[in-house]
């Protein structure tokens, strides 16, 4: 099964024909837009149910789901159903996405679409409690508790992300909670156990962490003896990368080790490392400044930014550890994100309402990198 598929299936044929009426647009926009948006929520839901006690919150509010809602859609917006099943779509998904969360897409996902907020704002909230009517379909046919609605979702994992378009993976970077598309595979070993502590087969699965946690202990012995050998200014560096690692240990074990590897990458060549950090540092500001198209979608990233620039003070901090000769390529790729952030800057502050918003936290961004690369 292809979850993505069904659900665009479902909604193909007179559902299509109903709500491009509703929408007042063509048919062919109206399926280019539920291509993306089935495959954002998709992402979103799951990495909601990814978080701890997050799939027993998802199995609860798929309770209050009418799941007849997967084969009469069309016959509730004829009937003018539409506007209040929107509102309940809004409500179960600013809670399961958080508030804000909803809205939050609408930017990325409008911007797709050559701008065209109204039709997404119109689909959005609709298409959510269909998605899950689906879900609950699912749930029920497949007598699933919530370890198995989780387990369900991970499976999914790669239908999603491959559905999502390649422009509009981008967008969505800089929108908090979906900045990776696999997010919510990302689930950790805790979130799993907690999920499936109610059935004996995840049991049987959660052995499954074993070797890469072993493997994820060995790996940061290695390491640790390394740091023991090393010059001062590198076991700086490599000592804030393994304790990153450390403190984010609730994470699956396979992605611990990747970043386990990438300790050990800093360790040995600390300047390659803390270009890709600001290299990817650079891409979420810019996917984040992207998204901001209204006051909406400006007040929804505002957290985030704010995340992104508390990271500043980290990359800064490493950057100022490097020995002088090693910092050449890195100020070159600061001084290109400096001139770039400054441009997409004065883009989004120009939006009407945005600048109250979202103008300290770029100022005060700038003022810091200028003062970083002036040393």
């Amino acid at each position: 099964m292809n979850i993505v598929e069904l659900i665009l299936k479902l909604l193909g044929g007179d559902t299509l024909k109903q709500l491009s009426a509703f929408t007042g647009e063509s048919p062919d926009l109206v399926q280019k837009a539920l291509g993306a948006i089935v495959p954002t929520l998709l992402s979103g839901i799951g990495g909601a149910a990814a978080k701890p006690n997050g799939a027993e919150k998802l199995f609860n509010s798929l309770r209050s789901i009418d799941d007849s809602l997967s084969d009469n859609l069309g016959s509730v917006i004829a009937k003018g159903g539409a506007d209040e099943l929107a509102k309940k779509g809004t409500n179960i998904l600013g809670d399961l996405l958080g508030s804000g969360g909803l809205t939050a897409l609408i930017g990325p996902l409008a911007k797709f679409l050559a701008g065209n907020t109204a039709l997404v704002s119109k689909l959005l909230p609709m298409i959510a409690p269909f998605a899950l009517s689906v879900l609950s379909k699912q749930v029920k046919s497949g007598g699933l508790d919530a370890a198995g609605l989780l387990k369900m979702l991970l499976s999914q994992k790669s239908n999603i992300a491959r559905a999502i378009p390649g422009d509009l993976a981008k967008g969505l970077a800089g929108v908090q909670g979906l900045s990776d598309l696999a997010n919510f595979a990302s689930d950790t070993a805790a979130t799993v156990g907690h999920a499936a502590s109610k059935g004996s087969e995840a049991v049987k699965e959660s052995t499954n962490w074993l070797l890469p946690i072993l493997a994820l202990a060995a790996l940061l012995g290695g390491l640790l003896w390394f740091l023991s050998q090393a010059k001062p200014v590198v076991k700086e560096v490599a000592h804030e990368a393994t304790g990153k690692v450390m403190e984010e240990a609730g994470e699956s074990a396979a992605m611990a080790i990747e970043k386990a590897k990438r300790a050990a990458e800093a360790v040995a060549d600390p300047v390659k490392a803390l270009t890709e950090d600001f290299t990817g540092y650079f891409k979420s500001i810019d996917g984040a400044l992207d998204g901001i198209t209204d006051v909406d979608t400006a007040k929804a990233a505002v957290p985030n930014l704010e995340k992104l620039v508390g990271q500043f003070e980290g990359l800064s901090g490493l950057f100022n550890k490097l020995p002088a000769a090693g910092r050449g390529g890195v100020l070159s790729l600061l001084e290109g994100g400096q001139k770039t952030l400054q441009e997409k800057a004065e883009e989004a502050v120009g939006i009407p309402g945005v600048g109250d918003l979202i103008k300290p936290l770029l100022d005060g961004l700038l003022e810091k990198l200028a003062a970083l690369i002036k040393g």
